[in-house]
């Protein structure tokens, strides 16, 4: 890679770490921290950041948690990507217990919708609350 090129780190990276959702523009990659997912395709990667900060902005409120690293649970921002990606599956009447591809399901929404402000943010953030993580196994 390019000294010069800008990383697209994904922000529903541990949807995809896991492998329990994918996308199509999605490539592993190792950091210092660990474990992560660079997007191959910037119009997409924008399309995403917009969509996750959103989800973030219309749930951490509801949670009553601020949007402060130092203070918010690494759980939240497990809640948000996978339950805010759930939600937009339900709003699009598919089925999201299996996403194979956030990049086609984002952009569906986007056409659908044209503006994510236009998204019902009323019926996506009880699901985020309500999303029941998977507790990582023993290792």
């Amino acid at each position: 890679m390019d000294q010069n090129q800008t990383v697209l780190k994904c922000p529903f990276r541990n949807t995809l770490i896991t492998k329990d959702y994918g996308c199509e523009n999605a490539r592993e990659a190792t950091h210092r921290d660990g474990p992560g997912v660079i997007c191959d395709q910037t119009e997409a990667h924008n399309r995403c950041v917009v969509l996750f900060e959103a989800l973030k902005t219309a749930t951490l409120p509801a949670l009553n948690i601020p949007d402060d690293l130092t203070q918010m649970p690494a759980s939240v921002i497990g809640k948000i990507q996978y339950g805010g990606l759930a939600a937009l599956s339900e709003m699009l009447a598919q089925n999201h217990s299996s996403i194979d591809n956030i990049n086609a399901l984002i952009e569906a929404a986007s056409n659908k919708y044209q503006n994510i402000k236009d998204f019902d943010f009323e019926k996506i953030v009880p699901v985020i609350i309500n999303y029941k993580l998977q507790r990582r196994r023993n290792r």
